[in-house]
Order: structure tokens, then C-alpha cells, then sequence
């Protein structure tokens, strides 16, 4: 009995570590089955090898938390900084267990009681701490991801790193477990553990600092170089503007021979094969641009211009509708100019997909609240509507398109957005009701 409750408090140990820091939480069956294949090893194999069972136990949980999340390498990083936190302050109990109460650890690990008590009671401490410890930082933690993404090599780099960390202090455990613990080996394992620990966040945080600042910064180019294409789009539009006011007075001067020598034939070819097109030209041109101008914020605007006009140069019927002019958007500007850039980006892509290639954008206040909508024709969906935002889900198939994960965790925050999704063919629909806050 001693043992099933010493396993189980190990297992459970374990599980917490591995699991309750993870940015986005499993499935219950998901996690279920985390804790029942470190407490099946455990089982098994810890008489057999004694300590050297967490490299399975550590490992087998991480490959099923990779493959329960689709290969994000972000939730491993997490995982094993939470085993990382696990080890450190087991050492660190322990150590301050033989210096307060003056008791050998060895005399504390063969007697069964205090061996179990102690189990028990760091398995509480650990599950209660660091699930207040994620619960706190999740939030963070999503953001974390969010900067890392857009560079690959260095969460590669974080992960291998902390995939050597978890080696090192696994093989420090079990080879400790081999010589036989002893005060000094307990002290100078638990302080060279925090310092590691405590390192190993202060790492991840700086690269989180340096990351989200060239995030930043790279946003501010694509803000400038947004709202130079939208500028030189004006300015084309403003020459055949004026092109076509030049060439006013000598069209008058055509209709008005026409009129006077009644060839009315010549009179109506003159006006289909000429004045038609240049009519079309300029509606297709200047009220598109016009209506966008109603948009008071620059950095919104410059980013919904680039893609509308990005959607216009693809072929793509685009059909725009902002009627009134757009002051308040009730939510931080940068954020609703991430999301929509994911939309848009989905939108295009999949309108280039159908044979109509239409995409409707449209923005107006209604009662108390901002309303955006973004319409595109789209192919028949894969996946359901409920799971198109999750992590790796994309409605185009397996590995395309841009997920819509990274923008239902930028919503998230807002508890005054509201976010629809809907599909009926052909027509996929993403419509933000951002209610005003006061």
C-alpha cells in the first residue's frame, strides 16, 4: 500500500509538471492518458532501473504532448520548463528538510513513513503551485508563442536547449540515485538546480522582450510601407482624375458635333467604345479608395487598403463598404490590425481558390457597437465550423493556410468582442461585433 501511494504521488508529480503549464490545456482524455502511461512506466520498470525510469516516464510524456498538440514545439518548451521547476524544488525541499530539522536524507528516503509523507506533500505543493502558477501565466505564455512564431530557428534553438537541460538534470538525478544521496550532494544539486531554473526563465523572457520588440518594429515598417502603396494608389487615381478633366471639355465638344450634324449612329459608337470604359475605369478605381478614406485610424487603414488593393491586383471582385466615417474602434488598434490581416489573408487565399473570386468587406456602426465583416467565396470546408479556430486546424486541409488560432487568442482578451464564423456555400463569412466598452 505504501508503494501504490509513494507511485501514484510520483506519477501525479509528474503529470503536474508536465501538464499544467502547457499554453493551451488538453483534452481530458488527452490528459488522462499523459498520467496513465508515466504511472504504467513507473510501474513497470522504476524496481527494474531504479531512477533512470524518468528518462522513459519524462520522455514518452513529452512525445504524447508533441503529438496531442500537433508538433508545437512552444508547449514542449513549457512542459519540460515545468518539470525543470518539479526537480528544482524537490531538491530544494529536501535540502531544507535535513538543515532545519536535522535529519540525514538518507534517513528520511529508507524510512517509509517519513519517505511517504514527504511524497505526498511535495505532490500537493507541486500540483497546487504550479497550477496557480499557469493559471497565471498562461496569458503571457500565449503571447510568448505568438512572437516566437515568426521565427523558427530560435524556437528551435530554445527547445534543444531546454531538451539538454531536462537531460542533464534527469542524469544528475539518476546517477545520484546510484551513488547514494547525501546532504552535500542534495544542497549543491538543489542550488545548481535553481540557479538553472532560474536562469533558463530569465533566458526565455529576454528572448521574449527581444522578439516582441522587433515583432514591433517590423509592424511599424509594414504599417509605412502599407501606407505608401495606399498613397501612390491615391495618386494614380488623383492623375486619372485629372487625365479625364482634361479630356472633359474635348468629349463635349465630339458630343456636341455629333449632335449638330444628327448622326446619331456615330454618336452612340462614340459614347459605348469611349466614354463607358473610362467611366468604369474611374468608378473601379476611385470609389474603392474613397470609401476606405472613412477609416480615421491610419494603421487600420493602411493595413486594410494594402490587402484590399492586393485582392483587387489578383483578379479578385472586391466590393467594399464603409458608409460612415469610422472614429472609434473600442479595441486596441494594433490587435484588431492583426486579426483582420488574418482574415483577409484566409479570405484571399480562398477566393483564388473559387470560380467566382469575390471578397466583401464592410465596417459600420450599429446601435452601441463597431461591426466588421469580411465575406469570400470558398471552397466546401474540411473541418467544421466549431474547430476551424483551434491550434493546427486550417478549413483548407491538412497543412495550409493560416490557422485562425493565433487570432482567437488575440480576441480573447476582449470580452467585449464578439466573433461569428459561418459557412454556406459559397460563401464563408468572419464578422467581429466589437461593442463599445462605457
Amino acid at each position: 500500500m505504501d508503494y501504490i501511494i509513494y507511485l501514484i504521488s510520483g506519477s501525479l508529480c509528474s503529470y503536474f509538471s508536465c501538464v499544467f503549464l502547457l499554453p493551451h490545456q488538453l483534452q481530458m482524455k488527452q490528459r488522462l492518458a499523459v498520467f496513465a502511461y508515466i504511472y504504467i512506466i513507473n510501474s513497470f520498470f522504476y524496481w527494474i532501473i531504479g531512477q533512470t525510469v524518468t528518462f522513459l516516464a519524462v520522455g514518452g510524456a513529452v512525445l504524447l504532448i508533441l503529438v496531442f498538440t500537433k508538433g508545437d514545439l512552444f508547449s514542449i518548451i513549457c512542459s519540460l520548463w515545468g518539470y525543470l521547476y518539479s526537480v528544482t524544488f524537490n531538491y530544494l525541499f529536501q535540502w531544507l528538510i535535513s538543515l532545519i530539522f536535522n535529519l540525514n536524507i538518507k534517513t528520511v528516503l529508507s524510512n517509509e513513513v517519513l519517505a511517504i509523507g514527504f511524497a505526498v506533500f511535495y505532490c500537493i505543493y507541486c500540483g497546487i503551485t504550479i497550477k496557480l502558477l499557469g493559471k497565471f501565466m498562461r496569458p503571457k505564455l500565449k503571447k510568448i508563442k505568438n512572437a516566437l512564431q515568426s521565427d523558427r530557428e530560435l524556437t528551435m534553438e530554445v527547445f534543444l536547449y531546454m531538451i539538454l537541460l531536462t537531460f542533464l538534470f534527469i542524469l544528475n538525478i539518476s546517477y545520484g540515485d546510484y551513488l547514494g544521496y547525501s546532504y552535500g550532494m542534495i544542497a549543491l544539486s538543489g542550488i545548481i538546480f535553481l540557479m538553472l531554473f532560474l536562469m533558463t526563465g530569465l533566458v526565455v523572457f529576454t528572448i521574449y522582450k527581444k522578439t516582441l520588440l522587433n515583432q514591433q518594429m517590423k509592424s511599424r515598417e509594414a504599417q509605412y510601407e502599407n501606407s505608401q502603396r495606399y498613397t501612390k494608389k491615391l495618386e494614380e487615381s488623383y492623375r486619372d482624375m485629372r487625365r479625364f478633366k482634361h479630356d472633359y471639355l474635348n468629349i463635349l465638344i465630339t458630343l456636341e458635333c455629333f449632335i449638330n450634324d444628327n448622326d446619331m449612329p456615330a454618336l452612340s459608337t462614340y459614347f459605348y467604345n469611349k466614354i463607358m470604359p473610362t467611366g468604369r475605369r474611374l468608378e473601379g478605381k476611385d470609389t474603392k479608395l474613397d470609401s476606405l478614406s472613412r477609416i480615421e485610424n491610419m494603421e487600420l487603414k493602411s493595413l486594410i487598403s494594402s490587402k484590399l488593393i492586393y485582392s483587387v491586383e489578383l483578379g479578385i471582385y472586391t466590393k467594399i463598404e464603409v458608409k460612415e466615417s469610422i472614429a472609434e474602434l473600442f479595441m486596441d488598434s494594433m490587435d484588431l490590425a492583426r486579426v483582420l490581416g488574418i482574415f483577409f489573408d484566409n479570405a484571399i487565399e480562398s477566393a483564388l481558390e473559387t470560380d467566382e473570386k469575390l471578397l466583401r468587406f464592410c465596417m459600420t456602426y450599429k446601435e452601441n457597437s463597431l461591426v466588421i465583416l469580411i465575406q469570400n467565396t470558398s471552397n466546401s470546408l474540411h473541418v467544421s465550423i466549431s474547430e476551424i479556430n483551434q491550434p493546427g486546424i486550417s478549413g483548407k486541409g491538412e497543412n495550409r493556410g493560416i490557422g485562425l488560432s493565433n487570432a482567437a487568442e488575440l480576441l480573447e482578451k476582449y470580452t467585449n468582442v464578439i466573433w461569428d464564423t459561418d459557412f454556406k456555400e459559397p460563401f464563408f463569412t468572419q464578422c467581429l461585433t466589437i461593442e463599445n466598452p462605457g
